[in-house]
């Protein structure tokens, strides 16, 4: 009587974990983030953040397909920039939309999704 209840709770435990995991894909079906939206959504969630830091490598390596998958979960704005602090002359060349092989919008991601997509294996 003991094992069917240790092989329904182990039934019971599984299910719950797969409860509220997100599947992403390309291109992103849903709303596109800001910037400072995509970074707070990543250190909240460690799924999307190890989803972006994979599509970040693979961007960072020449993959245009990443790198528009990328582009369609989050669209930076001068807002953006501007918060940072960046200057006029470098806030063109980072959004410059008629460039399809540099990625320097990208840059701005690297590290919170290496953070966030670290961060939570570490706790575990």
């Amino acid at each position: 009587m003991a094992a069917k209840k240790t092989s329904t709770g182990k039934k019971r435990a599984s299910g719950r974990k797969a409860v509220g995991k997100k599947k992403y894909g390309c291109p992103n079906e849903g709303r596109k983030y800001s910037l400072e939206g995509l970074v707070r959504e990543m250190a909240r969630n460690p799924e999307l953040a190890k989803f972006i830091r994979g599509l970040l490598c693979a961007a960072h390596a020449g993959d245009k397909d990443a790198a528009e998958c990328l582009r369609s979960y989050y669209e930076l704005g001068d807002s953006d920039l501007k918060k940072l602090c960046i200057p006029k002359t470098q806030k063109i060349s980072l959004l410059r939309s008629d460039c399809t092989v540099c990625n320097t919008d990208l840059f701005l991601l690297d590290v919170p999704a290496y953070v966030a997509a670290k961060a939570r294996s570490r706790k575990r």
